[in-house]
């Protein structure tokens, strides 16, 4: 638990200081959390695209199942 929090804090120090950062990840909380835009794949393709005022759980689980989103 703890290596994952200090994991955490460079990402967040490092997009502080404006690197850019690709995070995968199927934990919905560690998305809503940390990015600041995050597109969802279904399919292979982008089935939709967030940003930090417009993401949510719900919306996140909706789209993963390939619905769609309409942000």
């Amino acid at each position: 638990m703890g290596a994952k929090a200090e994991i955490h804090r460079i990402m967040i120090e490092l997009a502080r200081q404006g690197i850019s950062i690709i995070l995968s990840s199927s934990e919905l909380l560690e998305l809503v959390n940390l990015t600041d835009r995050t597109l969802v794949f279904y399919k292979g393709r982008i089935n939709a695209e967030f940003n930090r005022e417009n993401m949510d759980e719900e919306k996140l689980v909706a789209a993963q199942i390939g619905q769609n989103i309409n942000n």
